[in-house]
């Protein structure tokens, strides 16, 4: 039995991992908390309904600029991933929490009343930049609410 599950990983054309949008849309009727991180956040997109796309330029490397919805704060992230989710492909009860400054792609998304939510970014603690590390944290949290 699990309190919450984060996904990571994946490579290639996430509509091509048939198996792993199912186990995200399994998840989803679970009602448990996941947070799904990288191309896994284009996993749980495509499990909630949403379309992706590929990139006409992969968000590789590090240094790239995102802000997070409904604040002026910019966040660095690392990204290494092809595909974007297409803008307002995401299904109603879900919402934008991310964008990439540098082409207005969606970087995170989250639903409106669950504990359900994703980047496309790489949050990570350490090592590096500790910026994002509130979403580890607020992930924390909802798996709390949830006992």
């Amino acid at each position: 039995m699990y309190d919450g599950i984060i996904i990571c990983g994946g490579q290639g054309n996430p509509k091509d991992n048939i198996q792993m949008i199912e186990i995200c849309k399994n998840l989803l009727k679970s009602g448990k908390p996941v947070f799904a991180v990288g191309n896994a956040g284009l996993y749980l997109a495509l499990a909630a309904g949403a379309d992706t796309f590929k990139l006409p330029f992969g968000h590789r490397g590090i240094n790239h600029p995102c802000t997070e919805e409904g604040t002026s704060r910019c966040y660095i992230t690392t990204q290494n991933h092809g595909y974007g989710i297409r803008e307002g492909s995401l299904p109603a009860g879900w919402k934008t929490t991310f964008i990439n400054n540098n082409d207005n792609s969606i970087e995170g998304f989250c639903n409106e009343s669950k504990p359900f939510s994703g980047v496309l970014f790489y949050p990570e603690g350490c090592p590096g930049s500790r910026d994002t590390e509130f979403l580890f944290d607020r992930f924390i949290r909802q798996i709390m609410e949830t006992l």
